[in-house]
């Protein structure tokens, strides 16, 4: 009903306006707001479809870094979360360049297979120094001979710069 009301008022006031101005037929007004409408329609159409482009781009960004969005009704059941917690480790910066870092493990203390974690669901480690949080860190890759995570910085907090001896660690 709102939307033949708001249709409604405009019209009434175009009308209104085309016969005080002594114009025979109003047509032209009628057409000139229509106009006007198709084209704020067809602005927010595109809008509409650059969002969804972002989207697009952002979902093929997440699967490329095995960070996939969970169905809301399978994780409920608990079924995606079997096997899939967040192993409780502790590290330290050891290497940057540029959006990768490499974080020595100092601490494992439920001795899991970190590659086998990572291979199945990445985790994410939070870098920090004795101001606080810095940067959230992607698990890509474990070299096991020297208790090395490779990692892709995806979210760094304001300025801040990652350097070595920064910590790093998957649980508060």
């Amino acid at each position: 009903m709102r939307h033949h009301v708001r249709t409604l008022v405009p019209l009434c006031l175009i009308l209104s306006a085309a016969v005080v101005s002594g114009c025979s037929s109003a047509d032209h007004l009628l057409r000139e707001e229509h106009d006007r409408e198709v084209a704020v329609l067809q602005q927010r159409l595109a809008e509409k479809d650059r969002h969804l482009e972002y989207l697009a781009l952002e979902l093929q960004r997440l699967k490329e870094q095995r960070i996939v969005p969970i169905p809301i009704a399978e994780a409920r059941a608990g079924s995606v979360w079997t096997g899939f917690s967040v192993p409780a480790l502790e590290g330290t910066v050891t290497g940057v360049s540029g959006d990768d870092c490499t974080v020595v493990v100092v601490a494992n203390p439920g001795n899991v297979d970190i590659q086998s974690i990572i291979t199945r669901t990445p985790f994410r480690f939070a870098v920090y120094d004795e101001n606080g949080f810095k940067a959230e860190a992607v698990a890509t890759s474990y070299d096991a001979a020297s208790n090395v995570v490779k990692c892709h910085l995806t979210f760094t907090k304001g300025d801040a710069t990652i350097v070595v001896g920064d910590k790093a660690a998957t649980k508060q």
